[in-house]
């Protein structure tokens, strides 16, 4: 039952004001679709009712879910009469007008609501415990002391409904939904011998008069089964959703959706038609499926396997643009609280290590419809290496009320949510901006947007204090990936369209771009490969100038222009090289070309008809690099294109890092553009350590730069380092302080070997490449010695006055959500780096009460978040060690017997697990260790060694 109410209630003022008799009368918590309002949104609310004789004003008086909060909300000049009626939303809007609606939400689980007079007298209190969907809990008489559900809500009205006391528990299913192949005996079973059950097939969700189960019901093609009990003297039970699916699923997940028919085909409510006033073709703007509508339905998802991901209730929203039009739409489906669960807890994206989601979208590839598919998803997962923001990809077959509706592709929803997820942002505390022909704010505002164009506007980017200013505004290399990505794709409905960018609302927070929507590229609308969309990209829009006014403005700079060009050019060489391109159409096209036969037969198309949509796609990535190096070189008048060789020797000593990207195999190729400088990094893989380059000046940099002029080829030489990476270890990190102890961040070092360590000129850094401390001359660690590094030494001294070997100030501050560290040689090897967490299984105490996050075991991998712990002092012990025990084992023998090396020692009280390491260098490699439980023995042997001669060992216990 859906209940309007005229946004025209006229509210009486008065000055009379007397509380006797006002009670909180009814209540509903998940309003699904029972009462709109003026937003067409479907907000809890509650009712009060003045039981007493007297007029009663509101002026003053406060409403509230949260006993330590009373005034939380506070009524404006309002009054009740006696015997009468007031409506709250408590929709979390905070108006007055036309609705009275409180700045809060009440939760389906149950919570206090608090009535309070202007005093601080608690009027009325109660505890409105869990209330099923559409269904409210009132008091029954009005004012009365008993409390009732009622599946015939009376908003503004009295409760004299059928009032039940309790609600009947559900229905079992035996066998429960999956996947079949033969016919199916369902059994559904009542919660006790006087409860009935009704059931449907149609996806409406069973009433009073859906059909009477009496018998198991035989299943022979896929159907979708909803049912509830009905029991006597109780509000029926809550409906059991199961889907029987006799379908070859091609090794594809599986969606189940069942709603109301109406909530999809009725014109006046259905969100999957025109409607019955859609509005002038060919757009149909006024269609229902225009509308921002969410109606309630049920979501089941199914692994390739049949096994069952998660089934819940849900709300679901036609997604999308111009693709709404298509005959198969899009569907964003939403975890809310008022349908069962404000989250979807399940790992959707097997690749993705995200496990909770507020909403996904079902997608049905946007204006690829009719193509492939899958190019939005195949397109943006091109760049997943870069830090651009794009949207994980699973496709999937659906059901729709146990109807075959095809391919959808299940996709994250780009919202806030989605930032909170990927990003570990506050989702309440950022701006989220869109292109849609104007700047259209999605959350937060535009403010600091429009600070930044403006000042862009005002001042000479050229100058290269004002082009710093706005790297500390935006991300500029996150901006450059996210347009040569956009160039590259030759996206026709870019840049006035489908263009989203974020930032969170931090002092130090910049502007990040979303790929997203970008269907409109790689030849579908047979654009052909050699289109200069860079071109188009700097032609100014009159209709829309800040569509691209960034990238015009920023490449009238210098080192912003190279950037580009080089940043363009290392993605053309790697993420978009033809033979990459070519390998992830196939696997993605591989992946749904067993299921596009019945797709194409379900919807429109032949499956001959996706395989020359396909011959599109590969013409596009074997011709598309070419040209455009080729627009790059004219756009930007520069002399010619040069190749790069790379090569390192020894092979798989190190690798080499050209501007941005990391070269794995070698030799390798890559083209550059003269007159434009490249930047090479040697990095040396464990136990080597750089010596020199051949074939480029100054040899012995680890890090150069070269004005290229023609072809080269140039070769990092490695050796091996005497010094291993694990010589000077990560071992303390204070991450985030406690509020009553705040030495600000620190993180120790420590020489674990037997060795002194120069580390002068040696570098600390974050993730972040320019967050860099350098150590000073003359800095040295003696073997086994400890050295702690501050970001503020003065506020670090003042709560350690004890620890005097420390350096510092470092510049830049640690997350306290987790994020990469890394320690450097003079060199730029890397000689140390961890990514650590605020959560398990990393320890999540050090995360702002107290302790820091402190290591183990020094001589085992620090990578591995089983290695720290809390630390075992109140707030860390920098400067001293952690608490492993290096006391010297007494009396070792070595001896040989064959091939053999035997190992014996006296034993030590404590020890009860070593930890052996052997190698053939002078420094341990951590991956031949092996634990060995010695509780009654101490002595190990390692056998058929000797014939490769030399062998070092090391032990350490536990």
């Amino acid at each position: 039952m859906r209940i309007l109410i005229s946004i025209f209630t006229i509210i009486m003022l008065s000055t009379c004001a007397s509380a006797q008799g006002l009670v909180i009368n009814e209540v509903m918590s998940a309003n699904v679709n029972t009462i709109a309002d003026e937003d067409d949104d479907y907000p809890d609310w509650l009712e009060i009712f003045n039981a007493g004789d007297s007029l009663v004003n509101l002026d003053g008086y406060g409403l509230s879910d949260d006993e330590s909060e009373p005034f939380k909300w506070i009524f404006p000049e309002v009054e009740i009469t006696p015997g009468d009626y007031l409506f709250i939303f408590a929709s979390g809007k905070d108006r007055t007008n036309p609705f009275l609606h409180a700045n809060f939400k009440i939760k389906s689980s149950g919570e206090p609501l608090i009535l309070t007079n202007p005093s601080g007298e608690t009027v009325d209190q109660i505890e409105t415990g869990f209330i099923p969907s559409d269904i409210s809990k009132g008091r029954q008489p009005d004012g009365g002391l008993e409390w009732y559900f009622f599946a015939e809500p009376t908003p503004r009205s009295s409760n004299s409904t059928q009032g039940y006391p309790g609600i009947s528990q559900p229905p079992d299913f035996s066998p429960p939904g999956g996947f079949f192949t033969g016919n199916v005996s369902l059994t559904l079973e009542a919660p006790s011998p006087q409860a009935i059950i009704r059931y449907t097939v149609d996806g409406s969700p069973p009433s009073d008069s859906s059909e009477l189960y009496t018998s198991p019901l035989m299943i022979d093609r896929t159907v979708v089964i909803r049912a509830r009990a009905f029991e006597p003297g109780l509000l029926f039970s809550s409906v059991v959703t199961h889907s029987y699916i006799f379908y070859d699923n091609n090794d594809l997940t599986v969606i189940s959706l069942s709603t109301d028919p109406d909530n999809l085909w009725d014109d006046d409510y259905g969100i999957y038609v025109l409607g019955s006033h859609p509005g002038h073709p060919p757009e149909y703007f006024n269609a229902n499926f225009f509308q921002d509508w969410e109606r309630p339905m049920h979501m089941e998802f199914f692994e390739p396997d049949g096994s069952l991901g998660f089934s819940l209730d849900s709300g679901v929203k036609i997604h999308g643009g111009w693709s709404r039009r298509l005959p198969q739409k899009s569907l964003a489906v939403f975890a809310r609280d008022k349908y069962c669960c404000d989250k979807i807890d399940y790992q959707i994206f097997p690749d993705k290590p995200i496990v909770e989601f507020q909403s996904i979208v079902l997608r049905n590839s946007g204006e690829d419809w009719l193509s492939t598919m899958m190019r939005d998803a195949f397109m943006t997962g091109l760049v997943d290496d870069t830090d651009v923001d794009i949207q994980a990809y699973r496709p999937s077959i659906l059901f729709l009320n146990g109807q075959y509706w095809g391919i959808h592709n299940i996709r994250e929803k780009m919202n806030e949510h989605y930032l909170a997820s990927n990003r570990g942002v506050d989702p309440d505390n950022i701006d989220l901006l869109e292109h849609k022909g104007s700047i259209v704010i999605i959350e937060g505002d535009a403010e600091h947007y429009a600070a930044l164009i403006d000042f862009i506007r005002n001042h000479d980017i050229r100058v290269t204090e004002n082009y710093e200013y706005v790297t500390t505004q935006m991300d500029v290399f996150n901006f450059i990936d996210y347009q040569a990505a956009e160039i590259y794709y030759a996206n026709t409905d870019w840049p006035a369209y489908n263009v989203k960018l974020w930032r969170p609302c931090e002092p130090d927070g910049v502007w990040k771009w979303m790929l997203h929507d970008t269907d409109g590229g790689f030849g579908l609308y047979h654009s052909p490969y050699i289109l200069n969309s860079l071109a188009l990209a700097l032609q100014p829009n009159q209709n829309f100038p800040l569509a691209n006014f960034l990238l015009i403005s920023l490449l009238e700079n210098d080192s912003f222009r190279v950037d580009f060009i080089n940043h363009f050019a290392d993605l053309l060489n790697v993420d978009f090289h033809p033979d990459t391109v070519v390998e992830t159409i196939e696997a993605i096209s591989g992946i749904i070309e067993p299921e596009m036969p019945a797709h194409k037969n379900r919807w429109r198309g032949t499956i001959e008809q996706w395989y020359e949509e396909l011959i599109v796609l590969y013409e596009f990535a074997e011709h598309r690099v070419d040209c455009v190096r080729v627009h790059i070189q004219e756009e930007f008048n520069l002399e010619g294109m040069a190749t790069v060789t790379l090569d390192v020797d020894p092979p798989e000593a190190g690798k080499i890092k050209i501007n941005t990207k990391t070269i794995g195999e070698y030799p390798w190729e890559g083209v550059y553009f003269l007159g434009i400088p490249i930047q090479l990094t040697a990095l040396p893989e464990s136990g080597f350590r750089f010596n020199n380059w051949i074939g480029a000046e100054p040899p012995d940099s680890s890090t150069i730069s070269i004005n290229l002029t023609g072809d080269i080829t140039v070769t990092a030489v490695f050796e091996i380092d005497t010094v291993s990476a694990g010589s000077i270890v990560i071992t303390e990190i204070n991450y985030h302080s406690a509020d009553d102890f705040d030495p600000e961040d620190w993180v120790e070092f420590y020489n674990d070997s037997c060795e002194t360590v120069d580390i002068s000129g040696w570098v600390f850094k974050d993730e972040e490449d320019d967050h860099i401390f350098t150590f000073p001359p003359n800095t040295v660690l003696e073997p086994e010695a400890l050295i702690v590094l501050c970001r503020d030494t003065s506020a670090f001294s003042v709560l350690f006055p004890e620890v005097d070997n420390r350096l510092g100030d470092f510049d830049f501050g640690f997350s306290g959500g987790g994020e990469l560290i890394r320690l450097f040689d003079a060199q730029e090897n890397i000689i140390d780096s961890l990514t650590y967490d605020d959560e398990p299984p990393w320890p999540t105490e050090p995360d702002g009460n107290g302790p820091t996050l402190e290591l183990i075991n020094p001589s085992l991998p620090n990578e591995d978040p089983e290695n720290w712990r809390a630390s075992t002092a109140p707030h860390g012990s920098p400067g001293q060690e952690n608490g492993w025990s290096p006391s010297l084992i007494e009396d070792l023998v070595i001896w040989c017997e064959g091939e053999e090396v035997h190992l014996e020692w006296s034993d030590v009280a404590e020890a009860g697990i070593y930890y052996i390491y052997r190698s053939t260098q002078p420094y341990f490699d951590v991956l031949s260790m092996e634990p060995y439980d010695t509780s009654t023995t101490s002595d190990y042997t390692d056998f058929g060694v000797l014939n490769e001669g030399c062998r070092y060992y090391r032990i350490i216990w536990e």
